[in-house]
């Protein structure tokens, strides 16, 4: 005779630190345990990435901006040089219309000046001329002091003010004042 019994198992019971828990119970809490750290940490895996990513992505515009910025430097002096060469063009053509002896006088004025030395304005007065400009240096002002000085016609150049740049240490405005022969005004 085969003995068969068809009773439920007692159920397992597990203790910790003093509670007792039912064994099946407690497997069901530890997979769904297991289910939630899995998924957090493919959350965090995820997330992870996507950071990881995101900051590629703000690097890579920050150098777009950095070299957008350099162009918008280089366009801005060209704006300035292009300033600078209209206004040199709207005073030499005031002075080819006031007589030929003053636009040949501020051609040989603007000839003798060094090339490292730039010029913003000559303006005519009645005694001569008074013009702006800046240089790399100092000495660079006073070679283009000789140099004028050494022009026909010009009877006395006089340097009146130099404002070097506390910005830059490569920069120095001048004003002078050059005194011209009488027929040349």
């Amino acid at each position: 005779m085969i003995r068969a019994n068809l009773l439920p198992r007692p159920k397992e019971t597990l203790s910790f630190f003093g509670l007792r828990f039912d064994s099946e119970y407690a497997r069901e809490a530890v997979a769904a345990l297991g289910l939630s750290v899995l998924v957090a940490s493919i959350g965090f895996s995820l997330e992870t990435l996507r950071i990881v990513h995101l900051e590629g992505d703000v690097a890579e515009q920050e150098r777009a901006v950095d070299v957008r910025s350099i162009e918008r430097e280089a366009a801005k002096a060209v704006a300035l040089e292009t300033a600078r060469y209209e206004r040199i063009d709207r005073d030499a053509h005031i002075y080819r219309s006031s007589g030929n002896a003053i636009a040949v006088q501020i051609a040989r004025i603007g000839n003798r000046i060094p090339s490292d030395v730039r010029l913003d304005t000559i303006e005519h007065a009645e005694t001569g001329f008074t013009i702006n400009g800046d240089a790399r240096s100092i000495a660079a002002i006073g070679n283009a002091m000789t140099a004028i000085a050494g022009v026909p016609d010009i009877r006395r150049a006089d340097l009146v003010s130099i404002d070097a740049d506390r910005s830059s240490a490569d920069s120095a405005a001048f004003t002078a004042n050059l005194l011209s022969s009488p027929e040349v005004l």
